[in-house]
């Protein structure tokens, strides 16, 4: 009777979590834009390559899956969380290499093909937030918010024959809040969030045209607030490795403003987590399926790109607890974002998140399907105070 119930347990959680891909693989990809700007991303996620479907346990969770609020360490109030994004360096326009110049090409390049066209690709950003999360029971009834402002912008520059220069700026003012409710003495949960984005987008061009003079363009796009929610589930397997695994729907039904040139897709998002424990010690290990190039408006390419390389993530985390249940005293982090590499490190000081300071590298490719790759890199530093 006991193996009898085993292979019907095993069947169950096969049929499971085949049901969930077909869910995820089963919904077309959105269109890819030229820039990629995902609001709320979390910094402990990226340094995870963007993880976090079934990996977060924070208040981040209201960005990537509502329903992983059940897995919250312990409650708590960030009273100002800062963050700040910086370019580490100059980044070749088309191949992603560091310090490229002409006398650095490999040899046989072809110097009029687009591979060859040197330039810099560079991100600024930063973010002010203040959340919370407070779990009820240890099963998993939680709710949690948070309200943000945040800007980022994006520039490039080409050096060919005709120089061109583009500067795009985009911010948002974010209100969110949430819930999770576990079934099943908590092995299943879900979740739901509701929010309004307040989003302006800018932008800045300037080359030389046909005549050799400099021509200049700008404008300004308001799209004023859109209402939006998530939805979320998680099926978590007790045990020593903590197996979890997520979907959501993240701004179901898409974010709609006035302005349709700032309009946003919906995403479905799937993900898969463990976390064993030693001792004090405790890994998390996570993969995700998504797409984060979703469509930002009206576009000259309308090709999709399902490829497998741009919708996986995956990281992992290794962080030392002195108590169970509480905060980790340090984290290092690592994981691939679209193939490329991530990493940070963060620090918990004095007692609980009363003072947390951190920094993650985190790289994105930002190019339409049908172009060369346009890979920018960037620096998150981070501080956060709260009780």
């Amino acid at each position: 009777m006991r193996h009898f119930q085993a292979i019907c347990k095993a069947l169950l959680w096969r049929r499971l979590i085949f049901s969930f891909l077909g869910m995820y693989f089963l919904f077309p990809a959105p269109k890819q834009a030229a820039v990629m700007y995902t609001p709320g991303s979390s910094f402990r996620s990226m340094a995870m390559g963007n993880t976090g479907v079934a990996s977060a346990h924070d208040n981040e969770a209201l960005f990537y899956n509502p329903a992983s609020l059940a897995d919250i360490q312990r409650n708590y109030f960030d009273l100002l969380s800062a963050q700040l994004t910086l370019p580490p360096s100059q980044t070749n326009f088309s191949t992603g290499r560091s310090d490229y110049n002409d006398s650095k090409k490999p040899s046989g390049e072809d110097p009029n093909s687009v591979a060859s066209q040197v330039g810099t690709a560079n991100k600024w950003g930063a973010r002010l937030q203040s959340s919370f999360a407070y779990q009820f029971i240890d099963r998993g009834w939680s709710v949690g918010g948070a309200i943000l402002a945040e800007a980022n912008a994006y520039s490039a520059v080409q050096n060919q024959s005709k120089y061109q220069a583009v500067l795009s700026a985009y911010s948002d003012i974010i209100r969110i809040a949430g819930f999770s409710v576990p079934f099943g003495f908590g092995s299943f949960v879900i979740g739901a969030s509701g929010k309004t984005v307040e989003r302006t987008r800018d932008m800045f061009s300037a080359g030389m045209n046909s005549k050799n003079q400099v021509e200049v363009q700008t404008f300004s796009e308001k799209g004023n607030s859109s209402p939006a929610a998530d939805v979320g589930a998680l099926i978590r397997v007790p045990g020593r490795m903590r197996f979890r695994m997520g979907v959501a729907v993240i701004n179901a039904g898409g974010l709609k403003f006035k302005n349709q040139l700032l309009n946003e897709d919906q995403e479905v998002v799937v993900g898969f987590g463990i976390a064993p424990t030693v001792d004090k010690w405790r890994t998390m290990i996570a993969l995700d399926f998504r797409d984060l190039t979703k469509k930002k408006g009206q576009t000259i390419d309308k090709i999709e790109d399902p490829s497998f390389k741009k919708r996986t993530h995956f990281g992992m985390e290794l962080g030392y607890y002195v108590e169970r249940k509480t905060f980790a005293l340090f984290n290092v982090r690592a994981g691939l974002n679209q193939g490329l590499p991530t990493w940070g490190a963060e620090f918990n000081f004095l007692f609980g998140r009363t003072l947390v300071i951190g920094v993650t590298s985190f790289q994105e490719d930002i190019s339409n399907p049908n172009q060369s790759p346009l890979i920018v890199k960037s620096m998150i530093y981070y501080l956060s105070l709260g009780i």
